[in-house]
């Protein structure tokens, strides 16, 4: 498999050109203001994955509900992307999306499933999944699932299992993302608050107490995997044949949640370039100095590059609410069959904890991060009317939140 894709940006702003006009007295709408805008900017991400999946299935004996059947396989796949940000934006020359994602994933797998009933009224579902990534080390997720018909018109079923996810390529391998982090002092270079006036307090080197800092969300290739553990439980009721109604319990737990490190307050790493003269306050100036007060002076350590803002395992999730279902069908002879159908699912809790805080963010407007800054609403209602007659099938669908 192999995708391929063309991404251009127009009217993007080029710093130098538009810096320029502004030192020589530009006035807004001039007509040679589109100077300033750069040339269109073209990259083209590719992505691609190779498969090898052999699997099979046997009968290994009657019971008296049913056949138990085994199914085993096993499965290799490469998955890889090439994702580069346009040369111009790369190199700085015009505003852009300045990301980069480079790397290949390698996963070998083994699987088996169980499937039987051991009497007529129970149905066992048994599964399990070995996983060996050859940059994040192996996992194994096994999964069960059982539903009991003591009659007819009801049933109760659940379910629990075990899953993990390998960090992305983007997260655990090669990756880059440059971002604006607004202006902020250096807290080695310029530890002290600059007075009212001046350019820089005692002790402090003046360049470096107010300078825009650049942010990079780049890889790390010690993540561990995020790992999940969930169940369910529910029950199925049909006491006609054009009427079933089911009610679910569900409960998800995440740990290991991948973030960037960006989004955690007070998390610093900056990464520093050489020693370099810079005009320095002396600590006898204890009122802080002007531009005339600074004396030339080797800074300790070296200037900030950037700030460096890996990804990590720093957030855990725990959802449960439950979901109902109700569905009824009319069949009218030779004008079809009319179903309606209406589900509702309602969060009990959806809980974020990160940053060693415990957030509880069902019903609430956010975070961005999560909901797009749309809200987690507790309910959702959706409403499904259809028709189908012949070949033809017609429905109309309203959700509410």
């Amino acid at each position: 498999m192999y995708a391929r894709m063309s991404d251009t940006a127009t009217a993007s702003i080029e710093p130098a050109a538009l810096q320029t006009a502004l030192n020589n007295g530009y006035i807004l709408g001039s007509s040679d203001g589109v100077q300033m805008f750069a040339p269109p900017a073209t990259t083209t991400p590719t992505s691609n994955m190779d498969l090898i999946d052999i699997h099979g299935t046997h009968k290994l004996f009657e019971m008296p509900g049913g056949p138990l059947s085994l199914a085993v396989g096993v499965q290799w796949f490469k998955q890889g992307h090439d994702v580069l940000a346009p040369p111009t934006v790369a190199d700085g020359v015009q505003e852009g999306d300045a990301t980069f994602a480079r790397g290949n994933e390698y996963d070998r797998a083994v699987f088996a499933e169980l499937q039987g009933d051991p009497v007529k009224e129970l149905d066992i579902d048994a599964q399990v999944r070995y996983d060996n990534y050859q940059t994040f080390g192996s996992a194994i997720s096994p999964n069960l699932g059982i539903k009991f018909t003591p009659w007819h018109w009801i049933a109760v079923r659940g379910t629990w299992g075990k899953g993990f996810r390998a960090p992305s390529v983007a997260e655990g391998i090669s990756s880059g993302e440059a971002f604006g982090e607004g202006t902020v002092p250096d807290p080695q270079l310029c530890p002290n608050a600059v007075p009212t006036g001046m350019v820089a307090g005692p002790g402090d080197f003046a360049a470096t107490c107010e300078f825009p800092l650049t942010g990079v969300l780049g890889a790390n290739p010690h993540l561990k995997n995020v790992t999940s553990t969930n169940w369910t439980a529910g029950i199925i009721l049909q006491p006609i044949e054009q009427f079933s109604a089911s009610v679910d319990y569900y409960n998800i737990k995440i740990k290991n949640d991948i973030i960037g490190a960006n989004s955690l307050t007070g998390y610093t790493s900056f990464v520093r370039g050489p020693t370099s003269t810079l005009g320095f306050c002396p600590t006898t100036e204890t009122a802080g100095c002007t531009s005339a007060q600074l004396v030339p002076e080797v800074t300790p350590v070296g200037t900030i590059l950037f700030a460096s803002f890996p990804y990590l395992n720093a957030q855990a999730t725990h959802v449960s609410g439950f979901d109902v279902d109700l569905k009824y069908h009319w069949d009218w002879g030779r004008f079809g069959r009319f179903t309606g159908e209406a589900t509702w699912t309602h969060e009990l809790t959806y809980q974020l904890q990160f940053g060693g805080t415990t957030y509880e963010l069902a019903g609430t407007h956010g975070p961005a991060s999560v909901s797009g800054d749309t809200g987690n609403p507790k309910d959702r209602f959706n409403v499904r009317l259809s028709w189908m007659e012949g070949a033809a099938d017609d429905h109309a669908q309203r959700q509410l939140r």
